[in-house]
This record gives C-alpha cells, structure tokens and sequence, in this order.
C-alpha cells in the first residue's frame, strides 16, 4: 500500500492474517478525501497496517509406557552344598574324612547334593515359567505427536491528514505474539514381552513457518491491544484538550463539579491537595486518567481519589475561600503511561459518580479508603 511500505511475510501468511479483506489506495483523489472528511465530520483517519506476520510449528514425538512392568523373579536360587562346608565359622567341618580320606564320600554330603539338585531343578522351572509369562505378556503404549505454534503480527499505525491528503505520523512497530501447544496426534500401541519398546507407527511431521489463522488472529488482536497506550504517549489526545476546544458544535463542555477543577482561559486554579490530574474516561471497565504531575506513587495497584463531588467557596469579589470534597470514588491502577494511568473503579456500582474532567489525587496520609 501507498502508505505503509515495507511489507514483508513468508508464503500464505499475510493472506492468512488479513482473509479477505483488501486495502486499495491507489486511485484515491482529493475530492474522495474531502468527502470522507465531510461524511465523518473529522480531519484526520487513523489508519493502521500489518507489516510483518509470521509463523512456526514444531512437531515432538514421544512415547509414554502404560502397562506397568512386572517385578523382577525375585525367589533366592538354592545354594549348592560344599563338600569342605564347617558347621559355623571356624567351627568343625560338616562332613567327614571317614570315607575313603574324601568329604565328598560322606553319605551326608551325597544326601544334601541329591536333596539340592531337586530343589535346584524345581527353583529353575519355576524361573523359567514366570520369565515366559513375561515374555508372552502384552504391554500397552501411548505414541504422542504434540504440536507447538508460534504466531507473530506485526502493525503499523499512522495518522492521516485528509485535508493535507498525507500521513502526518506513523508508529514505531507494535508487534503481537501468540502461542499454542496441544496434541497433534496420539495412539495407543501393543507389544509383546517386558521391556520391548515399540518403534513411531508413523513419522513425526516436519517443523513448518506457518501457524493456524486463529492463532495469527489473537497475535493481531494483542498487537491492536497496544494501540492505545501508544496513542497515549505520541499524540494529543481530545481528553488532554481544554473542554471548550473539545466540545461538540463549539459549546464549551459541560463541567460535572460545577466549575473546573483546572485553569482554563485564565481562570484561578482550584487548589486540591495531592491532585495529580483528571478523568478522561470512566466506565465499569476502565477509568482513564490524565497525568498532570507525575509521582513515583503511580503505580499498578495503587489507589486514586477521583473528586466526585466538590463544594467551593468564594468571596463575593471572586476570591477563593474554601474547597470542600464531599465524596470521592476509589480507583486502583492497572496500567501507567507516560501521561495518562488506566484503572478500575474499586466499586463497581459507583461508576455512575465518575465524570470527565474531574480532579483525582493521591490518598493522603491516614485517610481512610472510602468503600
């Protein structure tokens, strides 16, 4: 596209990330742009553009025993008797030197090699019947093939003149990632005999550059998540304006407290005490506020007093008398930016209380969190 170059991406990817959808500049005259200036009422467009999009699949075979072994023939083998066997250590022999001047020849000793040439045969039988068992025995597998995605989309956005007809601003890349493991394949396989392992029934697929649409979809949908915050802290946005510039049809911006908290055209500032900026936005979801004194307090997690409602004194010449806060809403910090911090109302049911342009201060010393 004319306005975002450099578009760059492996294969069917990009084709993938956008489906359907195509952007054609080319052609575009100057009467189109002033018409989609008069239809949308607005100056400018954002635009945005994918640049980058890319992807990768791993594939890992493995296998997983289910059948559990059998133990090991665990039955002692008999030990064969020893013509110079002693009684105890050290002790006198067990057989005799009567018989012909040899041990062996001692009808004892004949006695218990016959005894254990029985029991010997008995004892291998039984060794050689369980390691059959064993063998015929048929042991159940679990074959794997897990698959692990990657997707990675990257975007550019930029803002449009179009009175100038020209991108007056463009981001540096926000790029999304996403990623997914799960099971690509799985089967169960049998072998016969104990300590057989079976070979892959199939071959584990080769690693790809490519990834799923959905998964491109979500890396796409981080990306765009990072929009806002960039917006945030490289452009001048209609909350950091004054409500008379922002106004709808020119008519200065209603004023929720009854008269604003910040110097506007000359006017004397309302002092509050630990005030850091005002509301931008508020919602159930997200309350958006626009840092004007930056503090190491600002932090995700701590807590902000949005003013909700405001009593000022003044004398009759003008002068300021008094700032009474008569209810202030809690809010607990999720995200900090350069100029502006997102959070969320502590209470959920008093975001009704929460206006633009409202003072929000850090909780003072020993003041209790209202609930």
């Amino acid at each position: 596209a004319r306005l975002f170059k450099g578009v760059r991406a492996g294969g069917d990817q990009l084709k993938t990330v956008l489906d359907t959808i195509r952007v054609e500049m080319a052609g575009v005259t100057k009467k189109d742009l002033d018409d989609v200036r008069v239809i949308a009422n607005t100056d400018a467009l954002l635009l945005a553009a994918i640049t980058r999009a890319g992807g990768k699949t791993v594939y890992q075979s493995q296998r997983q025993q289910l059948t559990p072994n059998e133990p090991a023939f665990s039955e002692s083998e008999p030990k064969k008797p020893d013509p110079n066997d002693r009684t105890r250590p050290f002790g006198p022999h067990k057989y005799t030197l009567d018989y012909g001047g040899k041990r062996e020849n001692d009808p004892r000793y004949k006695d218990d090699l016959a005894k254990w040439e029985k029991e010997h045969a008995q004892w291998e039988k039984r060794k050689r019947d369980y390691e059959r068992k064993l063998t015929a025995k048929r042991f159940e597998w679990k074959w794997q093939v897990t698959q692990r995605q990657e997707a990675n989309v990257e975007i550019t956005i930029g803002v449009f003149d179009l009175k100038a007809g020209a991108v007056v601003w463009a981001s540096k890349p926000l790029v999304g990632q996403a990623e997914l493991t799960g099971i690509a394949k799985e089967r169960v396989i049998v072998v016969t005999g104990q300590g057989n392992a079976p070979s892959d029934p199939e071959e584990t697929p080769l690693a790809s550059d490519t990834a799923s649409a959905e998964l491109f979809s979500q890396a796409l949908r981080k990306a765009v998540d990072a929009v806002p915050g960039v917006l945030r802290d490289h452009l001048l946005l209609p909350g950091d304006l004054p409500g008379e510039v922002i106004a709808a049809g020119g008519q200065p911006a209603e004023d929720p407290l009854g008269e604003r908290a910040t110097s506007l055209g000359g006017e004397q500032e309302i002092p509050i005490e630990g005030a850091i900026g005002v509301l931008l936005e508020a919602d159930p979801e997200r309350v958006v506020v626009k840092i004007d004194r930056p503090d190491p307090a600002l932090k995700v997690g701590a807590i902000l007093l949005a003013v909700a409602d405001l009593e000022v004194r003044r004398d009759l010449d003008g002068t300021l008398l008094d700032v009474i806060e008569r209810a202030t809403v809690p809010i607990r910090i999720t995200a900090v930016y350069q100029r502006t911090c997102d959070g969320v109302p502590v209470n959920p049911a008093q975001v009704e209380r929460l206006k633009t342009r409202q003072p929000v201060r850090l909780p003072r010393e020993g003041e209790a969190i209202p609930e």
